[in-house]
């Protein structure tokens, strides 16, 4: 229920109601316009390798987020076959502060997929950072189970009980 009386909302309205709320950087943009994205934090933090954000996918449940803390590395931890994976397991998006590439496809699925850069050069599959653990991406504090609210406007982080008080 929660999740449906947001998504009637945008980011600028949920803003107006509180001025603090967690706004991550604008230069974290959606690949896609026009998409929403309403979901449950699913932390990851790694640097220039994908093999923790592949973990959190397998991981991941309906409705919820993948928030990678890339370090804003340049190469892209996230792309056409995470984002048709995560649609296939019905998660509310992907958002990478660092790189994504395969736009084109990104495109085609339709997910709402935010990042700092697109490029084609991929990071490796060597290492396992850890995931659901507090991380920061786009300069603000995410914690796993916050809400992640994006639409063309940006994204902004917040709690349940924050998401309820607005609401109410």
């Amino acid at each position: 229920e929660l999740k449906a009386r947001l998504a009637k909302l945008d980011a600028a309205c949920l803003w107006d109601v509180n001025k603090k709320l967690r706004v991550v950087d604008p230069e974290i943009r959606p690949v896609i316009q026009g998409l929403k994205m309403v979901g449950i934090a699913r932390t990851v933090h790694c640097k220039a390798d994908f093999l923790s954000v592949l973990k959190a996918l397998h991981d991941a449940n309906e409705d919820e987020v993948l928030v990678i803390d890339a370090e804003g590395e340049k190469i892209a931890l996230a792309g056409e076959l995470f984002a048709l994976e995560a649609k296939r397991k019905k998660l509310a998006g992907i958002v990478v502060d660092g790189a994504c590439r395969d736009v084109k496809g990104i495109r085609e699925i339709s997910l709402p997929v935010y990042a700092k850069y697109t490029v084609p050069r991929a990071g490796t599959a060597d290492k396992i950072f850890k995931t659901q653990v507090k991380i920061k991406c786009g300069g603000v504090p995410v914690s796993p189970g916050d809400i992640v609210f994006g639409d063309d406007d940006g994204i902004i982080i917040m709690t349940e009980k924050e998401a309820e008080d607005m609401l109410d």
